[in-house]
């Protein structure tokens, strides 16, 4: 970085060779990582591969030619949002959340989800993968459904509306965790 792209290629052309196979993988790579066809805007530079896109967003896109003095460039990352805390659900152990839906509170149950290879069986001898109907996602649901959502392969099967007593220790638990 800093130094002119037309000199960075050129050391890179000494040291490889472009004519082989293994020079042809390692310059597809450069280009990966290297944007030829940087823009600025507002003193912010962007590519235009694909579609036009802020560079330093994703790890990949972090280097680019400066369009203007031909310089190999770091792209300055931007700051990661800090995500808003969420104050629609409660962890209480791994088969037990209290979820917000519509303003209401609910003490939502959770159970591990069926294994894959337990099938129902109808009467012409067909077999389904398993299914079960989720309370959160108000829907059925097959086992790779939830295991691609969740870390732990579990599902809502229970809701019960919480008590007021429950609301204010939802709310005591919800003030003192941020």
């Amino acid at each position: 970085m800093g130094q002119l792209w037309d000199n960075v290629y050129a050391e890179l052309s000494q040291l490889l060779e472009f004519n082989t196979l293994s020079g042809q993988h390692i310059l597809v790579h450069v280009w990966d990582f290297v944007a030829r066809d940087a823009v600025l805007i507002d003193d912010v530079p962007y590519t235009l591969k694909y579609s036009l896109r802020r560079l330093g967003t994703r790890w990949r896109d972090e280097l680019y030619i400066h369009p203007e003095t031909g310089i190999l460039c770091l792209a300055k990352k931007l700051p990661k949002a800090k995500p808003k805390p969420r104050n629609d659900y409660l962890w209480v152990d791994r088969y037990h959340q209290y979820h917000k839906l519509n303003d209401i509170w609910y003490l939502v149950s959770f159970r591990d989800v069926p294994q894959p290879f337990v099938a129902v069986i109808d009467k012409v001898r067909k077999i389904y993968p398993t299914k079960v109907r989720d309370v959160l996602q108000q829907k059925t649901v097959t086992y790779s459904e939830l295991f691609s959502t969740n870390r732990i392969p579990t599902y809502a099967y229970h809701k019960r509306q919480c008590n007021k007593k429950e609301i204010k220790w939802i709310l005591q638990q919800l003030t003192t965790k941020h």
